[in-house]
């Protein structure tokens, strides 16, 4: 009678011991859930070349190059409501509206994540992502996509920080 009593009593430690090796297999950034805000700052770095401006009114080449300009380097801030659901499936990556994507999570530590993105669609891109928390409180990040279009390779890398505003989100999704 004692031997199975035994045989229950390893079996369960065995089980408890298993749970708790699963459990520390996937650790996760170590950041608070809650209201953060995001500031993200992007560089197209080549998203110019190729494209032959010489056969555009001089009009025009001035419009699209001052576009091009006030759209490199100029920090967009946002606000976002994260939650346990919310980090688990995308981190911090935004939503692309109307795209299909997948992430793939290759290092998740306490103090660092790196992540692949790949969408298929509407735009094929694909991208590399590193996070390091900075305390549980903040964070920096960069991103670094290449896509095609028109037969053009684009690079874009996208330089991130965030900030722990409290746990409270209020009208923040």
């Amino acid at each position: 009678m004692n031997m199975p009593l035994r045989l229950i009593g390893a079996g369960l430690a065995a089980a408890s011991l298993t749970a708790v090796i699963a459990a520390q297999a996937t650790p996760m950034l170590d950041v608070k859930m809650g209201l953060w805000e995001s500031t993200a700052t992007t560089n197209m770095g080549n998203v110019m070349a190729g494209v032959d401006t010489s056969k555009m009114p001089p009009e025009q080449k001035a419009q699209m190059e001052a576009m091009m300009k006030s759209m490199a380097g100029k920090p967009i801030v946002t606000k976002t409501c994260m939650t346990k659901e919310k980090f688990e499936k995308n981190s911090f990556m935004q939503n692309r509206p109307n795209s299909d994507c997948k992430q793939t999570i290759t290092n998740n530590t306490r103090t660092s994540m790196d992540a692949t993105v790949v969408c298929t669609t509407p735009q094929p891109m694909t991208a590399q992502m590193h996070l390091e928390s900075v305390g549980s409180t903040a964070y920096t990040g960069t991103v670094k996509s290449k896509s095609t279009a028109r037969g053009r390779e684009m690079e874009v890398t996208i330089e991130m920080s965030g900030k722990w505003l409290g746990a409270d989100c209020g009208d923040v999704k």
